[in-house]
């Protein structure tokens, strides 16, 4: 019985993350997971909450990714907010999320594809999670601007990098072309990251 529900899950994470919730199929879910039509609901109780689920493993998937970069967060916080400490965990969000722009895991598509096109259980699974984040990366900014940026100005360069960095994914296509590479290989990420920090004058 337990692993038919992991099954289950792992190809929900797979259709899920190629179809998106609305257009997933559940029988197709369970045609790959050699499970019976009943399945979905014996161990979940529908789609909605199957996909629940997985946004779930999504979220606690990046939330242990992010737990050190939270940690020195709360160290900063205890130093003042010095600027040095706050342009190097800018750095490291930013490899962060340029890794999950790139990786192109089944994780990080079902993440990104909430994030742009928030489904009803977005709110309920990363809410929190990503307002902590944005509000963390805003705050960074502020500090690592030395008094250039106002609160309302580091918020909106906060948003205009996430959303920058995303795009790396959701117009993968566009920049791979644009930019004459076959993939984002460790190469193209490196240079990636160095425009990013050179666009936030982080030294």
């Amino acid at each position: 019985m337990k692993k038919t529900r992991q099954n289950i899950l792992e190809q929900a994470a797979a259709e899920f993350s190629a179809k998106g919730y609305s257009e997933a199929s559940t029988r197709e879910i369970l045609l790959k997971a050699k499970a019976n039509i009943a399945s979905i609901n014996y161990y979940f109780g529908s789609k909605e909450a199957l996909y629940t689920e997985v946004l779930n493993r999504v979220r606690d998937r990046f939330t242990e990714a992010f737990s050190e970069v939270s940690d020195e967060y709360d160290t900063y916080i205890k130093n003042s907010g010095d600027r040095k400490m706050a342009e190097n965990l800018i750095r490291k969000m930013i490899k962060i999320l340029i890794s999950l722009a790139c990786s192109g895991d089944m994780d990080s598509i079902i993440y990104i594809r909430e994030y742009v096109d928030p489904s009803p259980a977005y709110e309920k699974v990363f809410g929190g999670f990503n307002d902590n984040f944005r509000k963390m990366l805003a705050d960074l900014i502020l500090s690592a601007s030395d008094g250039r940026l106002s609160k309302e100005e580091a918020g909106l360069s906060c948003m205009m990098l996430i959303s920058f960095i995303l795009s790396l994914y959701t117009r993968k296509n566009i920049i791979l072309n644009g930019m004459s590479w076959k993939s984002y290989d460790d190469a193209a990420r490196e240079k990636i990251y160095h425009t990013v920090c050179r666009a936030l004058n982080l030294n």
